[in-house]
Formats: structure tokens, sequence, C-alpha cells
């Protein structure tokens, strides 16, 4: 009886067609889990917008704030409550607070911690982040109390205004903005509808945060009312998160007049 085998010859052809086939298709896997995790992404999004609407509904019209402490104390061991805690009674879980992309972008334990604070709630790891200007966190001073806010008829282009965008929270409070779905970033507008915007890569990024271990100014967002006018001197300055209300969404660049503004609380 005669018995068959590979050759070797065919066996080495078996192989590097296997390895072609592998080729072709590890990147089509890759970017169908990319599109899942930024189609999820999208879904928290919607539903943090979902829950600044009905906290709207419930405060007379007004935004919940950024970050506060109760009596404006610095004292050790203040209670600091965040626009986190205050969105929590209005989503199904905490994990929505977390993109798929980036779960732990930034360590809210850790960062209460730098200001002897104690926190609210029992959240932990974060990666979105509010726009402090609409969800204020006062105006002369970064912890006020409740009244220093911001109230919805105040948006003059709702549309057109960020409101919770991917990014994190930063050792001096900042919330620069992060690219984690094919080089741009979800948010959800103040309307309630959610938004992609690309934004630019930083090559020479300079401003390291040591908590998240992340740049700062790794992403730069150039184009919308959020970059600075073309034609000014200060549009060569970086821009690297979404700071206030939108009052020009076309951005004309007329020189001296800006895009956006941080008008004063009520």
């Amino acid at each position: 009886m005669r018995r068959t085998a590979f050759s070797l010859i065919e066996l080495l052809v078996t192989i590097a067609i296997i390895s072609i086939l592998a080729s072709l298709l590890f990147p089509v896997l890759g970017q169908a889990r990319d599109f899942a995790r930024s189609t999820v992404c999208i879904s928290n999004n919607q539903q943090i917008g979902t829950a600044s609407s009905l906290y709207l509904q419930d405060y007379d019209d007004t935004f919940a704030m950024t970050i506060y402490t109760p009596g404006d104390s610095l004292a050790y061991g203040t209670q600091m409550v965040t626009f986190y805690d205050l969105m929590l009674p209005y989503i199904s879980k905490s994990r929505i607070l977390q993109c798929p992309a980036d779960p732990t972008a930034f360590d809210y334990r850790e960062i209460a911690a730098i200001y002897n604070f104690n926190p609210y709630s029992a959240l932990d790891y974060l990666s979105y982040v509010p726009n402090p200007g609409l969800f204020t966190s006062g105006c002369t001073t970064r912890l006020v109390n409740r009244h220093d806010v911001r109230t919805q008829s105040q948006l003059p282009f709702p549309s057109d205004q960020p409101a919770v965008y991917e990014g994190f929270l930063s050792a001096g409070l900042d919330t620069p903005v992060q690219a984690r779905h094919r080089g741009g970033v979800n948010m959800v507008m103040a309307d309630c509808h959610t938004h992609f915007m690309k934004l630019k890569l930083n090559t020479a990024p300079a401003a390291f945060d040591p908590i998240a271990k992340k740049y700062l100014d790794q992403w730069i967002i150039d184009k919308g009312p959020f970059r600075l006018p073309p034609d000014t001197l200060a549009s060569k300055l970086k821009v690297w998160m979404f700071f206030g209300i939108v009052i020009d969404p076309e951005c004309s660049g007329k020189l001296s007049t800006a895009c956006t503004t941080n008008p004063p609380c009520y």
C-alpha cells in the first residue's frame, strides 16, 4: 500500500499562504475591534449626555459643576464633590464613565489625594472629562459653592457646544483631550447629540503629567471654534482642551475676535 505525504516544498508553500492570509486578516480584525470600542465609547457619551440632560431638568436648567467642596473649605479631609458624583444617580453603572480604549485614563482617587480631599463616591479610574467652562468650577476659584453654575439659556449654540469628551483629569485639574479612535475624539454636545472630531498629533509634546503619566499637549485641537483664530498671533499656541462657551461656531478668524468665551457665572 502506497502512502502519501507532504513534501517540504508543499509544506513551505502552505505556511507561506497561511502567513499571507494572516497578515491580511489581522489588520481587519484590529480595525473591527477598534470600531467596536469606538461604538461603545459613543454609547457611553450618549448616556452621559442623557444624564446631564436629566440633571438639568432636576436642577432648574443649570449644569452640574466640575468640582466643588462644601463651604469652599480647603481643610484636610474635606469632601470633594465632582461632576462624576453628580452624574452617578442618572446612569446605570459607573463603567459608563470608562472608555474601553483607555479605561484607566486617570485615577480619580489619586488626584483627590493630591489635594488631601475625601472623594464623595467610590469611583476609581475614569476616561471622560467635562468642559470646565460649561460645567463650571467657579468664577474666581476652582473650589466653590454650588450656586456658581452655568445655565442652559446662556448657550448661544448648544449643538456646537462640546460638553463631555474623551480625555483625562491632570494633577493640576486640567482636562486634556485624547484621540483614542482613528486619530479623533468622541464627545457629547450640550444638546445631547454625539460628535466625532479628528485631532492633530503633536510631534513634540512638552507638558507631561506625572499622575496620569500622559502628555497634556499630545493631541491638539486645530479645527472648529476652540482653535484660535488663524490670523492672530495667539493662533500659534497649542490648544489641547475644550474650555468655554462657543460664541462663533464658524470661527471665521477676524482679528481679535474670539470664537469662544468663558463668561462670569451667576
